[in-house]
């Protein structure tokens, strides 16, 4: 909403573009979950990530293969090498970058 008026109608393409502004103003966002499914970004065959509390466990993964997760911000938040598991601090959204595959995953 944007200063109590319901404005979803007029999203255009997930975006909305406000009035001018010349004072104080309110903007409410809500984002809903639409799904707490890992999703692979990439074609992996082998590589598997599976979550489990604040533990996301990799396999398939060659030794040498760099698994970086990053925050929404696109901060680096863990780099290990390998297969294993990783424990995160916080519950959320993450990319997770294990080679040349990516993973999405909800903490």
């Amino acid at each position: 909403s944007f200063n109590g008026v319901d404005v979803t109608s007029q999203l255009d393409q997930g975006i909305y573009t406000t009035p001018t502004i010349t004072g104080n103003s309110e903007l409410s966002v809500v984002f809903h979950l639409l799904s707490d499914d890992i999703k692979s970004i990439s074609n992996s065959t082998t590589v598997k990530v599976n979550v489990s509390g604040n533990t996301v466990s990799v396999s398939g993964a060659k030794d040498s293969d760099a698994i970086n997760v990053f925050n929404t911000n696109g901060m680096l938040v863990k780099a290990v090498r390998g297969n294993g598991q990783i424990t995160l601090d916080e519950s959320g959204l993450y990319i997770i970058k294990i080679g040349e595959d990516t993973f999405k995953v909800r903490m």
